[in-house]
């Protein structure tokens, strides 16, 4: 019977240190917290403290260098057998040019067209016909394209120009920086290096050249 009291007493005796114990942690905790409130008051109301957070969270302004236009990019392909070395892409452009002698060289069907374009220069050029579909061979490529058969000076221009749908077909991407320009649907791998500006001089721009909605008379 003293052996059950006295393991009684002993158990009561251990929950209330450990009853103590808990609140001396406890008080530990709200000590803790209090200083920490207390310290980010003060280091918040520091000036210094307060200027360095603003620095940190607002980034600087920059100011880029400026760069020039490197030129343009031309690439080989080849049509019914004939190889063009010089067919131009021009992101300015709404559609595709072929000129007329190229056309009539390799033999292809012109369909009458009444489509004029505008140059950003405000001068106009008429579309002498439309091919259709016509099968462009880009490396192991077959890219089915439509162009505007267009009178162009011989010696002034590339005999091709490729306009944005061509572009996006082919899935172009030019990176700008390094000046190359890759034709992703056609090889990842594959770069074509820029024609420098003196050189791309030779050929013929089309900046901002549209199809006109308004049809010409006959």
């Amino acid at each position: 019977m003293i052996a059950i009291l006295l393991r009684g007493f002993e158990i009561r005796s251990s929950l209330s240190k450990l009853a103590l114990f808990s609140l001396h942690i406890f008080r530990i905790y709200l000590v803790t917290c209090s200083w920490l409130s207390q310290r980010i008051r003060d280091l918040w109301e520091n000036k210094d403290i307060e200027l360095l957070f603003n620095k940190v969270s607002h980034k600087a302004k920059r100011t880029l260098k400026k760069e020039q236009e490197q030129g343009k990019f031309l690439i080989p392909c080849c049509i019914h057998d004939h190889d063009l070395p010089t067919a131009l892409c021009e992101t300015g452009s709404a559609v595709s040019i072929m000129a007329i002698d190229t056309a009539e060289l390799l033999g292809l069907k012109m369909e009458p067209s009444q489509d004029s374009f505008t140059f950003v220069d405000n001068s106009k050029a008429y579309s002498a016909s439309m091919i259709k579909n016509v099968k462009v061979e880009i490396g192991d490529c077959t890219v089915p394209v439509d162009f505007h058969v267009v009178e162009i000076k011989s010696g002034k221009t590339s005999s091709l120009i490729f306009g944005r749908a061509f572009m996006a077909t082919v899935g172009e991407v030019c990176d700008l920086k390094k000046n190359k320009m890759c034709l992703t649907n056609v090889e990842e791998r594959v770069f074509f290096d820029h024609v420098d500006k003196k050189k791309s001089e030779e050929f013929i721009s089309c900046i901002e050249m549209f199809e006109d909605p308004t049809p010409t008379s006959d």
